[in-house]
């Protein structure tokens, strides 16, 4: 195995996994929820059911379980 880059998160893909068609949740990507609104994905970890994301939203950072989430994913790729 490569050693991990600092600052770079990385975790299996799981048929669980959200969002399956398009990958898995990506940092960088534009999400919507129905409560927070618009924001953009700053950390992933777990895998499957225990699946989370720190996202920035407009009132704030807010960690998510993203299989409970209802979240859409917005247009574009993720921010490189």
């Amino acid at each position: 195995d490569a050693p991990a880059e600092e600052g770079v998160i990385r975790f299996e893909p799981d048929e669980n996994v959200p969002f399956d068609e398009d990958g898995p949740l990506q940092p960088g990507e534009r999400v919507r929820h129905p409560r927070f609104g618009v924001g953009k994905v700053l950390l992933v970890s777990g895998r499957g059911e225990d699946l989370r994301a720190r996202i920035r939203f407009a009132q704030g950072e807010k960690d998510i379980i993203v299989a409970y989430a209802r979240l859409t994913r917005l247009g574009g790729r993720p921010e490189a």
